[in-house]
């Protein structure tokens, strides 16, 4: 599954949503979207304001005029960290800007006028392609210049792709199957299309002359609007094909990045295979910052108030803090604990490690390894203290992602198992294993858990420390 962000309009969105594509989300998830704001928007400063004044607008439209004020997108992508970003240049090309104060909003006056707040700002002139074409195309440039470097500098494993969607003129009558203008039914402004299209061309091209992107390029296909589309028939609301081009294109923007984290994968092993004997990767909590996918991508998290076995992908949403991790990062008697009094309920902590980051080819890629045959052994060790209805017994687990569900390593393998009183060590010894517990990202996931607590004693799972140690052949 891959977590993509669109910056821009339709026809970036639309490609995320079932009723175009229905079975979109079995391959990509759309976890953020800033609705078609302009590029000097985005990097003017963000304003003070009333959020209260903010009514009369639908929900959709409200947060669109509050992001377009305080300018919450780039604080948020961080956050969401996407692997891919989607962008078009719409809202630039349609509505241009309006100044307000020292900074800019996106010019959609005719909506964001109809808030008590608007008439507050400090609105001065607004400007845009069509009637400040050098003034607005040098801002312009400096804005984009601006959020590149952002991305490079925040996000600097997120892949951009420019959505070079155009506007279209043509609409087809549902009664007749004629075709007529949009521009001449007097339902929408009249544009001319090839000018407008010709100034999006402006801005892709620097982008694609300055940047290194991804393209969704649509100049070999033709499409026309539709009176039936969800949105109503519109310059950029095109007919069905247009989204099936645009989920192909995309799924082969994805495909050809993992063929190509694929071949660096096997140049780096065939590298390490050269040496004599096997070569040792350990994999632990060492420099881990909570939240931080860079650097060290592996994960923690627990709970406490759950009967089962958690689901890793769905009960498992909160990480821990930093200083968790600091203290699970070095093996010397300190321990974090999870704790949970309620009957039969289960103390648990997983540990999610990626595989995948240990192949500095890979780049910052988190793809699903299928080179298993070149992995030795994979060893999980385990140090801590455990306490139940069970006494004083930890227990170990890895996710079966073929099953959906947890194999515990004592009782589920026949792998060599060590256990002490404070240590837990499994070695899976056959590589026809590892397929069943690498997902797609390169994560394995591994769960510590003691027996359920009783209505007396608690339920306790103490992590001392814990590492993968996986050996390549």
């Amino acid at each position: 599954m891959r977590n993509i962000a669109v910056l821009g309009s339709c026809v970036s969105r639309d490609g995320f949503n079932s009723q175009f594509i229905p079975d979109y989300k079995n391959y990509y998830s759309c976890i953020l979207h800033q609705n078609q704001m302009s590029m000097i928007s985005l990097a003017g400063d963000a304003f003070e304001f009333n959020e209260e004044l903010i009514d009369n607008l639908k929900p959709f439209d409200a947060r669109h005029f509050k992001t377009e004020l305080d300018k919450s997108f780039l604080n948020d992508i961080k956050k969401a960290n996407p692997e891919y970003l989607i962008i078009d240049f719409y809202g630039d090309i349609y509505y241009g800007v309006q100044e307000i104060g020292e900074s800019w909003i996106t010019n959609k006056k005719w909506l964001f006028s109809q808030t008590t707040l608007y008439p507050q700002l400090d609105t001065k002139r607004s400007m845009s392609l069509q009637n400040n074409y050098d003034e607005y195309l040098e801002k312009w440039k400096v804005s984009v210049d601006k959020f590149f470097d952002f991305l490079s500098k925040e996000l600097p494993s997120c892949r951009v792709i420019l959505n070079k969607a155009r506007f279209i003129d043509d609409l087809k009558d549902e009664k007749t199957g004629e075709i007529v203008k949009i521009s001449e039914t007097e339902k929408h402004r009249k544009i001319n299309v090839d000018y407008y299209n010709d100034l999006w061309d402006t801005l892709d091209d620097y982008v694609t002359s300055n940047f290194d992107v991804e393209i969704l390029d649509f100049s070999e296909h033709t499409y026309v609007s539709v009176e039936n589309h969800p949105w109503g028939m519109f310059y950029v609301h095109y007919d069905p094909s247009f989204y099936k081009h645009f989920t192909e294109k995309l799924m082969n923007i994805i495909l050809k990045d993992i063929n190509s984290y694929t071949s660096k994968l096997e140049n780096k092993i065939s590298a390490m295979k050269e040496t004599k004997g096997e070569t040792p990767i350990v994999f632990n909590f060492k420099g881990k910052v909570s939240k931080s996918r860079f650097n060290n991508p592996n994960y923690t998290a627990y709970r406490k108030n759950l009967k089962t076995l958690g689901d890793p992908y769905k009960d498992f949403k909160g990480e821990s803090l930093t200083g968790t991790y600091d203290v699970m990062s070095v093996k010397n008697g300190k321990k974090v604990s999870v704790l949970t009094k309620d009957a039969d309920t289960i103390a648990q902590r997983i540990n999610r490690f990626n595989i995948s980051s240990a192949f500095e080819a890979a780049g910052t890629h988190h793809s699903r390894t299928d080179s298993f045959d070149h992995i030795g052994t994979i060893t999980i060790n385990w140090w801590g203290d455990a306490n139940g209805i069970d006494g004083d017994l930890v227990e170990m687990a890895v996710w079966d992602i073929k099953e959906n569900n947890w194999k515990r390593l004592t009782s589920d393998f026949n792998h060599q198992v060590e256990k002490t009183s404070s240590h837990f060590s499994c070695h899976f010894l056959q590589a026809k294993d590892f397929e069943n517990y690498i997902d797609e990202r390169g994560n394995v996931q591994v769960l510590s858990f003691s027996s359920p607590a009783s209505e007396s004693l608690p339920s306790i799972v103490d992590t001392d420390y814990i590492e993968i140690t996986m050996n390549l052949i």
